[in-house]
């Protein structure tokens, strides 16, 4: 027998759906975090002929968006570290700084969430109380590098020193 056939209009399914959306859009936007850390650094990707910079977003077309991923071509180690003594708040988080040299640096309390550090040198990096949750640190060196009270949550530390 079918005691809810007829039950449930469509308006009531159709809200249903739209309360669900935001998890499922989340859902999409942590699927796309993981699967860029594979894909940065291989072809067609690294292919790719980008501008100065180069974002790539989730979301509705032409609508509201989240970055996933962002990548400069002229970056300096010593401009990056100045600009990160402000310790601004989600000014850092998504971007590529990797190949990059920040030894002997103080980054603390800084916010690095899900931001690329591949193939960096950071030996003798104070990182304490900083936010890397989801951050990259493939082939990263971080020997002698302080990461006391960390938040670090679906950070890649793959072959990393």
């Amino acid at each position: 027998m079918r005691y809810y056939v007829g039950k449930v209009t469509s308006r009531e399914i159709t809200a249903l759906m739209l309360q669900t959306l935001p998890n499922f859009y989340s859902y999409l936007a942590n699927l796309a975090r993981l699967a860029i850390k594979t894909l940065i650094d291989q072809s067609p990707f690294t292919d790719i002929i980008k501008t100065d910079t180069f974002k790539v977003n989730i979301g509705d077309y032409i609508a509201s968006t989240e970055p996933i991923y962002t990548e400069s071509k002229n970056k300096d180690a010593n401009k990056l570290a100045e600009w990160f003594a402000d310790r601004l708040e989600n000014e850092y988080t998504f971007e590529d700084f990797s190949h990059l040299d920040f030894s002997h640096q103080n980054f603390t309390f800084t916010e690095f969430r899900y931001s690329h550090f591949r193939h960096t040198n950071l030996s003798h990096t104070n990182l304490q109380g900083c936010a890397l949750i989801g951050a990259n640190f493939h082939h990263a060196n971080l020997e002698h590098c302080t990461l006391d009270n960390c938040s670090i949550y679906e950070t890649d530390f793959s072959y990393a020193k």
